[in-house]
């Protein structure tokens, strides 16, 4: 009896491994996407990071455009969603804000002119592509270049490699080379994207800001030597303030998208709110299955 379990356990065991080799069972591997959080005191500051291992083929760049184009050949490109909406619809594990934008119309809140809201059509500051469509031309200082290999470059492009797939450009670069090199000095809620010397990890910042006994928030010099000290070798800023947002598929199992962070729109409103502000669009990680990755 002990003799025929142990041969049904080989041939079992025997019969998982070729499934595995076929692609048709996953072998378990811990994820590409790590976050972690950093609270300081002196100031105050609340730091959200993700690292993600570029050189893990399930891991899927994407720029994801908030809505669809609301004029045609018009000059607004989109409408207005929040990254947590835009996440959700794309199926992204994780995600912050990307570009600049400007709203086409405002909304009266409590006395004040808001652009911010849901629906609202936009069109971005920047070059913004999303799959190999170029949406946005208008020219960048610096910007984050994903090519179709899923290879990613942070600089200053006078013209987009050939092969570009997914961009975001950028007011400012913030690291290059190993440098710091911004120079703007507002405090305020940041968000910022990088790689390594090696180009083989990407990290994602977010920084909360606004509220002087939580998050005071950070200038750029100071965002610039966060990403250094996260091992960036190039880093870029993309749009902050109120737009600063992360978030993120904490719990596969309930495929919920969660906000990491507290985002600061609505501060300057008379009663204190912490509220997602919607955007032109999103820059995330797709995790691809056991499937799309089999050779």
């Amino acid at each position: 009896m002990k003799r025929f379990f142990e041969c049904g356990l080989f041939f079992l065991l025997a019969g998982l491994l070729a499934q595995m080799a076929r692609g048709e069972v996953p072998a378990s591997q811990p994820s590409p996407i790590q976050y972690h959080q950093e609270i300081r005191s002196n100031p105050p500051l609340h730091l959200h990071v993700v690292t993600v291992d570029l050189s893990d083929p399930r891991v899927e760049l994407k720029v994801a455009r908030a809505g669809a184009d609301p004029d045609g050949d018009g000059p607004w490109q989109t409408t207005l969603q929040t990254v947590r909406t835009i996440a959700t619809r794309d199926k992204l594990d994780v995600a912050v804000n990307g570009n600049y934008f400007i709203g086409k119309d405002a909304m009266n809140v409590l006395g004040q002119k808001v652009p911010y809201f849901t629906g609202n059509w936009a069109m971005a500051n920047g070059l913004a592509m999303s799959d190999g469509v170029l949406w946005s031309k208008e020219a960048s200082r610096a910007a984050i270049v994903v090519d179709a290999k899923g290879g990613v470059s942070i600089g200053r492009f006078g013209k987009l490699p050939a092969d570009a797939r997914q961009v975001i450009g950028s007011a400012e670069l913030l690291v290059s080379e190993g440098k710091p090199i911004s120079k703007f000095q507002d405090i305020a809620p940041r968000t910022s994207v990088g790689i390594d010397r090696d180009k083989k990890r990407l990290t994602m910042l977010v920084i909360d800001g606004r509220r002087d006994d939580y998050s005071v928030g950070v200038n750029g010099p100071q965002l610039a030597q966060e990403m250094i000290r996260l091992g960036c070798w190039d880093a870029i800023v993309f749009d902050g303030g109120g737009s600063s947002t992360m978030v993120m598929l904490v719990d596969p199992s309930d495929q919920k998208i969660r906000l990491m962070n507290n985002p600061s729109d609505g501060h300057d409103l008379p009663i204190s709110l912490s509220v997602e502000r919607p955007v032109v669009d999103a820059f995330g990680v797709k995790l691809k299955t056991a499937a799309t990755t089999k050779p």
